[in-house]
């Protein structure tokens, strides 16, 4: 495994936002688990998920990293949790705040949280 010096990296998070900003006619697509709970792909994405309803008694606020489309911070919401949908870029999560699935995003590398 090569680690990439900061110069590749970046190239890598540039070549990243250029590829969802290409996706976002998409959005459709990318947001179909959000709308449809009853298909299997959505009982599939949140079995993990599930195993994080020990930590619900209190109502707490999460940060969920790369979540590009905010499903995760959506599911967290859906379970009265407060949450943060970030990830590097951020095209995706401003069509989720748009639509109201989540209630906040930031555009965080997490090699360098604000």
């Amino acid at each position: 495994m090569t680690i990439q010096n900061e110069n590749g990296a970046v190239k890598s998070h540039i070549a990243h936002e250029q590829h969802m900003n290409n996706l976002i006619h998409e959005k459709e697509k990318r947001f179909y688990l959000h709308k449809k709970k009853d298909c299997v792909a959505y009982i599939l994405h949140t079995r993990t998920l599930d195993l994080l309803k020990p930590f619900y008694k209190n109502r707490s606020t999460w940060l969920t990293v790369g979540d590009y489309n905010g499903f995760e911070a959506l599911y967290l919401k859906e379970h009265n949790q407060s949450a943060i949908a970030s990830d590097i870029s951020d095209p995706f999560l401003k069509e989720a705040l748009l639509q109201g699935f989540i209630d906040e995003y930031r555009k965080e590398n997490i090699y360098n949280l604000e």
